[in-house]
């Protein structure tokens, strides 16, 4: 219990782990993702904590706040054409 205690340290979730020793506490699956991926990073699976979208739209937000919605979406494209040239170039590799 102390080595979760210690990578949980700073995190929201410190009193969660010391509750569940003595009954049951409740998550949402929201929060359980945060404190698997902030598990992560305390032990070193990764270098940073992962927000947890997948869909983009934290960045969509941040770069709209900024004022930069155009570029990061010019950015989003050509990472999506380059990603399909990727894609082809196995196919055809995997033909051969």
């Amino acid at each position: 219990l102390e080595a979760l205690l210690d990578h949980v340290s700073g995190s929201r979730y410190v009193d969660a782990v010391r509750q569940s020793e003595e009954y049951t506490v409740r998550l949402r699956a929201e929060e359980y993702e945060e404190l698997f991926y902030h598990l992560l990073y305390r032990i070193g699976h990764t270098e940073t904590v992962f927000n947890g979208d997948t869909t983009g739209a934290y960045r969509v937000h941040k770069y709209k706040k900024l004022g930069k919605l155009d570029e990061y979406a010019e950015v989003m494209k050509v990472s999506a054409q380059k990603s399909h040239v990727e894609q082809s170039a196995r196919a055809i590799d995997c033909e051969l």
